[in-house]
């Protein structure tokens, strides 16, 4: 069984919204270098004037990519905006190469059609290095392709709550905070009511876990994958109006910051 191309039914509802929060990731995967220097050699220059292009980044990505992921990277920037010139996404290319190289990612045989289709709520640029897991029913998971970037996808297709099709990626960083939702709902027996309840008396106990500050959250979901719909939004827990500069009510053009004020703040993004 093979599914159809996620990059041909998801990638048209991304925009160019998409492609900056793609973008910072790019700028990510060299920033934290940059602060203290990055290694001296052909190409430093340009890396730094094209980042420098991106929005202010406060986290920093751990990604290491092979010469393969680098050149897809590179070469769909510059085909939504970068600008680099014809011998010099080369010389970025071979830059990044030499001095933030990873492994290629391991996959576990067998697990390919469960992989392909995780990875459909990844934005295309950050696929090939991505991880992807398979939850268990005790919210543990296994490892079906260990990545080199820290983004990670899974399926909770059918899951509590979820529809028949749903896949999402997310910070590696926040599997806490996934499994802990994955325990709860479970418990509210699908009762959105009864599982709200349960995590609004986590959130009052203090116990939930919160995730990371700005991380990204990708949801591909729908009544089948012909009929999925993109979702992003950006975690902001703790966020409020005060603090983000955003409405917390609900506006169709421009982002604005839902739960306000509690670990499950969020900022969602227009035509998301």
């Amino acid at each position: 069984m093979r599914f159809m191309a996620g990059s041909e039914v998801a990638d048209w509802r991304r925009s160019r919204l998409a492609f900056v929060l793609s973008a910072i990731f790019f700028c990510a995967a060299v920033s934290a270098q940059s602060q203290t220097g990055l290694p001296e050699g052909n190409g430093k220059a340009l890396i730094e004037a094209t980042c420098a292009q991106c929005h202010d980044l406060e986290r920093v990505s751990n990604a290491r990519f092979t010469r393969e992921d680098w050149q897809i990277t590179v070469t769909r920037m510059v085909a939504h905006g970068a600008v680099l010139k014809d011998n010099e996404i080369a010389v970025v290319t071979d830059y990044l190469a030499r001095n933030f190289l990873g492994q290629p990612a391991v996959v576990i045989p067998g697990a390919e059609d469960a992989i392909e289709k995780a990875l459909f709520a990844a934005p295309a640029n950050l696929r090939p290095a991505a991880t992807v897991i398979r939850w268990k029913p005790d919210q543990t998971y296994e490892t079906l392709k260990k990545g080199t970037n820290r983004l990670v996808c899974y399926d909770r297709s059918g899951f509590p709550l979820e529809p028949p099709f749903s896949v999402e990626c997310t910070s590696i960083g926040n599997l806490e905070r996934v499994a802990q939702n994955l325990k709860f709902e479970a418990a509210g027996g699908g009762d959105e009511k009864k599982t709200q309840a349960l995590f609004d008396a986590l959130e009052k106990e203090g116990t939930r876990v919160k995730p990371e500050h700005g991380s990204i959250w990708h949801q591909f979901r729908g009544a089948d994958q012909a009929r999925a719909r993109m979702h992003l939004t950006v975690a902001v827990p703790g966020g409020t109006a005060q603090s983000t500069g955003l409405p917390v009510t609900r506006d169709p053009m421009n982002a604005w910051i839902m739960d306000a004020g509690t670990s499950s703040a969020h900022i969602m993004l227009p035509g998301r």
